[in-house]
């Protein structure tokens, strides 16, 4: 197989493991990041108890077409490269604890190495990126009497304001997401609201019985709660939607768009 020459890097890393994961005995979650042509590639393996590790190797690879953003953070005694899908999928299939990021953490002695692979990284994906509008990670306050935890993916996928959401108490495994689908002549506003550190994406749809589709406290609209460094993102989200939501509609006994034929 031919590499890609900006391959030249891989680091190990390790991924934090859930509440559930522990009470099953698995603690640690190592293994090596690559970078590959067109996508990320970790091969793992898990361990529980001290001296015992699974001789099985386990693998994961996320093209960077599943990716909306990569992010290196370096910090006093270690480091960690961030993925956040664009799809929730991708992290059902990644192991340990995530939630709408998959975070990757390196020890500190191997920061140098893993600064020059983020760079490459993020070289790589800006290459490959589009101009289309991408998933943006939402949480959902005081989603359940039983203080379960909702957060999600919202995005624009053809005619459709899409919402996947996951829930579950913090820490523990989430329980799997569901997708529900809203079109946007079927709203009455959205608009965006911004705070000092997240912003409150409002969404009012023209039936209340779509308010029920949704988890969370409300009276007249879809509150749901945004990391600000996401606003440009959302405002570009809201403006599609908008533009969706000002199309007129189509007549089907509008002459005007006829397809007879004319007079011969």
């Amino acid at each position: 197989m031919v590499q890609n020459p900006l391959a030249v890097h891989s680091v190990p890393v390790s991924v934090d493991v859930s509440v559930s994961d522990v009470m099953r005995g698995v603690m640690e979650i190592d293994g090596i990041l690559t970078l590959e042509k067109d996508s990320l590639l970790l091969e793992y393996r898990m361990s529980g108890l001290p001296g015992f590790v699974s001789s099985s190797i386990e693998s994961f690879r996320v093209t960077f077409d599943d990716i909306q953003d990569v992010e290196y953070r370096e910090r006093v005694f270690g480091a960690a490269i961030i993925l956040r899908p664009r799809r929730l999928a991708v992290i059902e299939a990644m192991p340990g604890d995530q939630s709408t990021e998959i975070k990757l953490k390196i020890k500190r002695k191997h920061r140098s190495i893993a600064a020059e692979l983020a760079t490459d990284i993020q070289i790589a994906f800006a290459r490959s990126r589009t101009d289309s509008l991408g998933s943006i990670p939402f949480s959902i306050p005081s989603a359940s009497q039983h203080f379960s935890e909702v957060t999600g993916l919202i995005y624009l996928d053809d005619e459709f304001l899409v919402f996947e959401l996951q829930s579950g108490l913090p820490g523990l495994s989430r329980n799997s997401d569901d997708i529900i689908k809203i079109e946007p002549k079927a709203l009455a506003d959205i608009h965006l609201n911004t705070a000092l550190l997240k912003d409150v994406l409002y969404i009012r749809p023209k039936k209340e019985q779509l308010l029920t589709v949704i988890p969370g406290d409300r009276v007249e609209a879809v509150r749901l709660k945004i990391n600000n460094t996401y606003r440009s993102e959302v405002k570009r989200l809201v403006e599609a939607v908008r533009r969706k939501m000002a199309e007129p509609e189509l007549d089907e006994n509008d002459t005007s768009l006829a397809n007879e034929e004319g007079p011969t």
